[in-house]
C-alpha cells in the first residue's frame, strides 16, 4: 500500500508538466520540430511559522530567484523532452541556499508494431511543503523540518501490439531520501518493480493477459523492513452486448517480509470480478475482489459507482465495503464534482480510504478539497482552494490522529504578453498531539519565453 506515496513525487512535477505543455503549444504554432520554454521567476514570501512548529520562532521572509527550462524535439515517431528548474533563496538570516531543484527527462517512440517509453526524474524539496503540492497524499499529513529528495526512473516497452499475441515489459525504480528530519515515520525507502505481460486477443470481443510482477522494497526504518513480492495474475476481459464489459482476474501473491532480522512469508490467492456499462451520459460500474495473501484473515470487498457527464461539468462517486473475518465491515468511498462556469470553474472532491502507513499501521484517511477559479477579465483571474484531511487509526490503536488543513487564495494578472504577476495568501493548520498554524503572503513575478530552435 505504500505505492500511494508516489503521489507526492508526481505532484512535485508541477513545473515540469506546465513546461511540457508550454513547449507543446509552441510546437503547434511553429514549423520547427524543436521547441522550448524558458521561465524566470522572483518570489517574495513572508511566513509567520514556516516549519509549522508547535511554538513558532516568529515570522520569516524568503526571496527566491528561480529559473526553469524545458526543451522538446520530436518527429512523426519519437519525442525527446527535458525539463529542469531550480533557484536561489535568500532568507532573513542572510543565508543563500539552492532551492527545490527539479529535473525530468523523457523519451518516447511509437512504431508500427510497438512503442517504447523511458523516463528519469529528480526532485529535492522541503518536507513540510509536500501537503500543498498534493493534499491527497496521506503521508504528507506529517510535518517536519528537513528535506526530501526523490529520484526515479521507469522503462516500458510493448511489442507486436497489432498481433493476436503481444508482449509488454515494465520496470521502475523509486528512491526517497530524507535529511534533517526528526519524525520516525519519515525514513529512506527504495522500491524496484519489474513486470512482464503477455496479451492475447482471443476474439474480437475477448482479450486475456497474463502478468508476472516482482517488487523489491527496502527501508531504513527502526526495523530495517524489507520485502520481496511476486504477483502472478491472469486477466480476461469480454465485451457483452449493450455496451457492457466484464473483466475478471485471478492470481497468486507470494511475499517475504524481513523486519528486525526476522523473515515472514505470506502467500495466497488474489482476484476479482468487475462489470462496467457505458451509458450515453457516463457509466455505471461494480465489482467484487478478494485477497487471501495476508498474514491474517482473508479480506473481500464490494464496490459500485457511477460517473455522470453533465451539460457543464461532471460527477463521479464510488463506495467500497470491505469484509474481514472477525472484524467489522469498513466503508470507503469517493465523490468528485466539477462545474464549468461562464467565467471559471468550481470543484469538490471527497474521499475516505483505508491504508497502511510507513510504519505498518492501519489508518483511515479522509480528505476534502474545494476549488474555485474565476476570470475577472481578459488579463486577470482569481483562484481559491481549501484542503482538509484527517489520518486516524483503523487497527490496533497505535496510530495517532493527525489533522491538517490549508486555505489558499491567489490573484494572477498578465502585465505584458511575457510578464505575469501573482499575489496570494496561504493559511495552514495542523492538529493532533500538537497544534500549529501559519499564515503566509507572497508576491511572484514570472517571465515566460517560448522559442523554436
Amino acid at each position: 500500500m505504500r505505492l500511494g506515496r508516489a503521489k507526492t513525487v508526481q505532484a512535485g512535477m508541477t513545473f515540469t508538466v506546465a513546461a511540457f505543455a508550454a513547449a507543446a503549444a509552441v510546437a503547434q504554432t511553429s514549423n520547427s520540430p524543436n521547441t522550448g520554454n524558458l521561465t524566470f521567476g522572483t518570489t517574495l514570501d513572508v511566513n509567520s511559522n514556516r516549519d509549522l512548529a508547535a511554538v513558532s520562532t516568529g515570522a520569516t521572509f524568503q526571496l527566491s530567484e528561480d529559473i526553469g527550462l524545458s526543451l522538446r524535439t520530436e518527429t512523426s515517431t519519437q519525442a525527446l523532452e527535458f525539463s529542469a528548474s531550480g533557484g536561489l533563496t535568500l532568507d532573513d538570516s542572510g543565508s543563500v541556499t539552492f532551492s527545490s531543484p527539479d529535473a525530468l527527462l523523457r523519451y518516447t517512440r511509437d512504431a508500427a508494431n510497438g512503442d517504447l517509453s523511458l523516463e528519469a526524474r529528480y526532485r529535492s524539496s522541503d518536507v513540510s511543503s509536500s501537503y500543498l503540492d498534493d493534499p491527497l497524499d496521506p503521508f504528507s499529513v506529517i510535518v517536519d523540518s528537513g528535506t526530501l529528495t526523490v529520484t526515479g526512473a521507469s522503462f516500458s516497452v510493448n511489442l507486436r501490439e497489432d498481433a493476436p499475441l503481444s508482449f509488454g515489459l515494465d520496470a521502475s525504480f523509486d528512491n526517497r531520501d530524507y535529511a534533517g528530519t526528526t519524525n520516525p515515520a519519515l525514513f529512506d525507502e527504495t522500491t524496484l518493480t519489474l513486470g512482464v505481460t503477455a496479451n492475447m486477443r482471443l476474439s474480437p470481443t475477448t482479450e486475456a493477459a497474463f502478468a508476472v510482477t516482482g517488487t523489491d522494497y527496502a527501508s531504513q526504518d527502526a526495523s530495517s523492513t524489507e520485502y520481496q513480492q511476486m504477483d502472478y495474475v491472469l486477466t480476461v476481459t469480454h465485451e457483452l452486448a449493450n455496451a457492457v464489459t466484464i473483466s475478471g482476474d485471478l492470481g497468486y501473491r507470494d511475499r517475504l517480509t524481513t523486519a528486525g532480522g526476522t523473515p515472514t512469508r505470506d502467500a495466497g490467492l488474489i482476484g476479482g470480478l468487475d462489470l462496467t456499462r457505458d451509458l450515453s451520459n457516463g457509466s455505471i460500474f461494480g465489482g467484487v475482489s478478494f485477497d487471501g495473501s495476508g498474514s491474517g484473515a482473508a479480506t473481500s470487498s464490494l464496490t459500485f459507482g457511477r460517473t455522470l457527464e453533465l451539460p457543464s461539468g461532471s460527477l463521479s462517486a464510488s463506495l467500497t465495503t470491505s469484509f474481514s473475518s472477525g472484524s467489522p465491515a469498513q466503508f470507503a468511498g469517493s465523490a468528485s464534482y466539477t462545474q464549468e462556469l461562464p467565467d471559471g470553474a468550481f470543484s469538490v472532491d471527497f474521499s475516505q480510504s483505508y491504508l497502511e502507513d510507513s510504519l505498518g499501521r492501519d489508518i483511515r484517511y479522509s480528505n476534502l478539497g474545494l476549488g474555485y477559479s474565476k476570470a475577472l477579465n481578459s488579463d486577470a483571474s482569481l483562484s481559491l482552494s481549501l484542503s482538509a484531511s484527517r489520518s486516524e487509526d483503523a487497527g490496533s490503536g497505535a496510530a495517532p490522529t493527525l489533522d491538517r488543513a490549508a486555505l489558499a487564495a491567489t490573484y494572477s494578472r498578465a502585465l505584458t504578453p511575457d510578464w505575469n504577476m501573482s499575489v496570494g495568501y496561504v493559511r495552514e493548520q495542523l492538529g493532533g498531539a500538537t497544534t500549529a498554524a501559519s499564515d503566509s503572503v507572497f508576491l511572484t513575478l514570472t517571465k515566460d519565453l517560448q522559442f523554436a530552435f
